[in-house]
């Protein structure tokens, strides 16, 4: 919420001129690795108090265990963080009997409630070396595959992790329940649906498509159309840009495995390919999960061998394993296999798209492991969106048009 006699712009420009300083001290000097010095760094400090005031708590300074400043948005176990209120009293979808969503829940059970924080920026790149830090006006962060970036957010230390699916899911379903779905770079630097919205050049793509000059922008530098609710202090840059890497979501030939809540938020916890910490869901009007190999676990499939619309089904049918065909379709318009019940956690985690899903396309390969991608990049047009799903190459791919974003855990009740 703005201070009140501020309209929402002088907001966002009082809340960047105090990010912009934190920016300033940590790349102050070169060669520094965004580290703040120690003569410096209450001055940083103090500038995060003043943000953490002006935003009344939404946002905040957090440092890395290596001194590096990070710029975080707290999401609270409020109001907005019920199932109630977030499928509008069973009208979107219909909640499960936890009575928050699935990201406000740290263990693998459901029962351990928590708050956590997003990274408002997606994370940078400074002196041409990618960091995890989530900064404001900065080159964002690009070319990693996924263990890379989870290597890099686990030297960070202090609880930070990767973002998770389980933050993606409540952050869309916050969006369409607020009736607010936010706009990026997604045509060249500017927002495709409103030319007029431009942001500050990356200046590190070039690449000629269609004539065009294709390039990133510079972190949170677009209009606060581009954040989270339209809210200064919210994420920035969630649609378009850079597709985002989450790492407690894959898909084994179409088939869902997933870390149940925010299991994967906690620091230390076993990301990599052959984890046994991820579960199959099993179909049914209860959340239950399976051990991997289930046979019967929700999957995605081809509606027909010759086409691309796909539904969710419980086997595997049509859709072309090792990666020929890919499934393609707006993520809202998913269907459902005949006969197949699909609990409600599929719906709060958006594995499947509740009655008003997000803008987005949704694209999958029936690969070994296929591990998704979200928002849509620079020049994704109307494919973008919080709905956008890229599920087509595996944790090895990396690519100019892909980043990520810190989260870590912020309370454990």
């Amino acid at each position: 919420m703005r201070p009140s006699g501020m309209t929402n712009d002088q907001y966002a420009d009082l809340l960047h001129m105090l990010e912009q300083k934190i920016t300033d001290l940590a790349t102050k000097t070169s060669g520094s690795g965004l580290v703040v010095s120690d003569t410096d760094y209450y001055e940083a400090v103090n500038y995060g108090e003043d943000i953490k005031d002006l935003t009344d708590g939404r946002e905040e300074l957090v440092f890395d265990t290596l001194g590096r400043p990070n710029l975080m948005t707290n999401f609270y176990a409020d109001k907005w963080a019920g199932l109630d209120f977030l499928s509008a009293n069973s009208t979107l979808f219909t909640p499960d009997s936890n009575s928050l969503h699935p990201a406000f829940y740290c263990d693998q059970e459901g029962n351990q409630l928590c708050e956590f924080q997003v990274g408002k920026y997606q994370a940078v790149r400074w002196e041409g070396t990618n960091t995890p830090c989530s900064l404001y006006n900065l080159v964002p962060s690009n070319s990693l595959n996924l263990d890379t970036m989870l290597t890099m957010i686990g030297a960070m230390g202090c609880g930070f992790a990767l973002t998770t699916q389980a933050c993606w899911a409540y952050m869309a379903l916050l969006s369409m329940r607020l009736s607010y779905e936010c706009r990026g770079n997604t045509s060249y630097g500017k927002a495709h649906d409103c030319t007029s919205e431009v942001a500050k050049a990356a200046n590190i793509y070039t690449k000629s498509d269609g004539g065009k000059a294709q390039y990133l922008s510079r972190t949170g530098t677009g209009p606060t159309y581009w954040n989270l609710l339209g809210d200064p202090a919210m994420p920035a840059d969630l649609v378009g840009n850079l597709l985002e890497r989450v790492a407690d979501v894959k898909f084994v030939n179409g088939v869902w495995r997933l870390i149940p809540y925010n299991y994967a938020l906690n620091e230390g916890v076993d990301l990599s390919s052959g984890s046994t910490l991820f579960k199959e869901l099993a179909p049914g009007d209860k959340t239950i999960f399976n051990t991997q190999g289930t046979a019967g676990s929700l999957c995605y499939d081809l509606v027909n061998e010759s086409g691309t619309q796909m539904e969710i089904s419980n086997a595997v049918v049509n859709g072309i394993k090792e990666g020929h065909v890919d499934g393609a379709n707006t993520f809202a318009s998913t269907a459902v296999h005949s006969g197949v019940i699909v609990p409600p956690y599929a719906y709060e985690l958006l594995l499947a798209p509740c009655t008003k899903a997000p803008k987005g396309y949704f694209w999958l390969r029936w690969i070994s492991e296929s591990t998704p991608y979200f928002g849509g990049h620079a020049n994704y047009g109307s494919n973008a969106g919080l709905g956008c799903r890229h599920a087509n190459y595996t944790r090895g791919s990396s690519h100019i048009n892909i980043g990520f974003r810190p989260a870590r855990l912020k309370k454990v009740r």
